[in-house]
């Protein structure tokens, strides 16, 4: 079980890992990584750095290290999402990219 821990600190999941989901939203400060068993249960939080000049850095990072840190093998994801709060805070705040 997932117990709501948090991967930074310790392992939460036994060796007999349930199917899990993980999503993932990148934020201007941290790149976020909410975890919970597929079937419910409580969620857990891991978070890494971002890396601006390309997310998929700290996406990819982020990913290992749960999968590491929790046992989990890839084949246990049942779920992957992703989302981008950069984004969606640029348009919520009227910024807009000029090219």
């Amino acid at each position: 079980m997932m117990s709501g821990k948090n991967p930074n600190t310790e392992n939460s999941l036994s060796t007999e890992a349930p199917m899990v989901r993980i999503g993932i939203d990148v934020g201007g400060t941290f790149t976020d990584f909410p975890v919970s068993e597929a079937e419910g249960g409580e969620l857990s939080y891991f978070k890494t750095p971002p890396t601006p000049h390309d997310p998929s850095e700290a996406i990819l990072a982020g990913i290992r290290t749960i999968l590491a840190t929790w046992g989990i093998a890839a084949g246990k994801v049942a779920y992957l999402g992703h989302g981008i709060t950069v984004a969606t805070n640029m348009i919520i705040e009227g910024n807009r990219v000029v090219m």
